[in-house]
C-alpha cells in the first residue's frame, strides 16, 4: 500500500492501515479498514475493478476456514467481514503495484512498507507490554491485556505480531551495510526476544534462530562467503556457547531469573519430572 516518491498514497489509507494493525475495535474498524482502504484507492487512482485467481483463491480459502471452524466464537457477520478484509488488503496491494514496471521503484516500495509495518507493530506490542505491566497483569498471567478493552489476549497473538518486526531486524543486522541499521535490527531482534520471555511466546523465539539461519544462508548465497559472514558465525557461535554456559551453571543467577520469566515457569511445565 506504501508508496515512495511521486506515488504517496492518501493520507487516510495510511490512517486506516495503522487503524487495522493496532486493532481498534470501535465500530468493527480494524475489520473494515482494508476494505474502506481500497475504496479510496480504486476511487483515488481511478482504477477499474480487476479481480484475479489469487483474489478468487484468497475468498475461497476464508469462506472455507469458517465453514469447517467451529471454534470461534464470532457472528456470521463478523466472520464476513474478516474474509472481506482478507481480500481487500491483497487487492490494495494489487493495485498499489499494478502500473510499476521499474523493478527498482518496485523493490523500494516494498522495502518502504514492510519498514513501515515493523514499526507500528513493533510501537503498538511496546504499549501492549508497558500497559499490561503497570496494571500488573504480566506478574500473575503470561497473557498481556487488550489496551483497548482491558480484556486477556492470547501471548502467542502478540508474538505473532512481532513475525513482520523480526524479519525486517533479521534484514537490517544481517543484509544491511552500515552501522546503525545493524544496530536496529539487532535491537528489533532482542525487542523480540524480551516479548518471547515476558509473554512465554514460544513461537517467536523458535522463530529467532531459524530466522537468523534462513538470513545467513541467503546471504551467503547471495554474495558468497566472505570474511564478514566468517565474523558473523563466529559471533553467533560466541554468543550461544557463552549463554548456554551461563544457563547450564546458573552464572550470574541467569538460569534462576529465567525460572521466575512467564517463559521459564511454562517450560517447567513441560519439562519432564525426575
Amino acid at each position: 500500500m506504501l508508496n515512495a516518491n511521486s506515488r504517496k498514497e492518501p493520507l487516510v489509507c495510511y490512517l486506516l492501515f495503522i487503524a487495522m494493525i493496532i486493532e481498534v475495535p470501535y465500530f468493527n474498524v480494524f475489520l473494515m479498514a482494508s476494505f474502506l482502504m481500497l475504496v479510496v484507492y480504486v476511487l483515488k487512482r481511478g482504477h477499474k475493478l480487476i479481480i484475479n485467481s489469487s483474489m478468487i483463491i484468497l475468498f475461497l480459502f476464508g469462506v472455507s476456514y469458517f465453514i469447517f471452524d467451529h471454534y470461534l466464537a464470532q457472528s456470521a457477520t463478523y466472520k464476513m467481514w474478516y474474509v472481506i478484509s482478507m481480500v481487500s488488503i491483497y487487492a490494495c496491494g494489487f493495485y498499489s503495484t499494478i502500473n510499476i514496471s521499474e523493478e527498482e521503484e518496485l523493490a523500494l516500495k516494498i522495502t518502504n512498507s514492510v519498514k513501515f509495518i515493523a514499526i507500528v507493530y513493533t510501537l503498538y506490542v511496546a504499549v501492549t507490554l508497558v500497559y499490561s505491566i503497570s496494571s500488573g497483569q504480566l506478574a500473575i498471567s503470561r497473557n498481556p491485556l487488550n489496551i483497548w478493552t482491558g480484556t486477556l489476549r492470547a501471548a502467542t497473538h502478540y508474538g505473532t505480531m512481532l513475525v513482520i518486526p523480526l524479519a525486517y531486524g533479521l534484514w537490517l543486522a544481517f543484509m544491511e551495510k552500515t552501522s546503525k541499521k545493524n544496530t536496529s535490527g539487532i535491537m528489533l531482534m532482542i525487542f523480540a526476544a524480551t516479548v518471547a520471555v515476558m509473554t512465554a511466546s514460544r513461537t517467536i523465539l523458535y522463530l529467532i534462530p531459524i530466522g537468523t539461519l534462513v538470513i545467513y544462508f541467503y546471504g551467503i548465497r547471495r554474495e558468497g562467503v566472505t570474511r564478514q559472514y566468517v565474523n558473523r558465525l563466529f559471533a553467533i557461535v560466541s554468543f550461544v556457547s557463552i549463554g548456554s554456559v551461563a544457563y547450564i551453571f546458573n552464572l550470574f543467577g541467569i538460569k534462576s531469573f529465567f525460572m521466575m520469566t512467564s517463559l521459564g515457569r511454562r517450560y517447567l511445565r513441560v519439562m519432564p519430572q525426575h
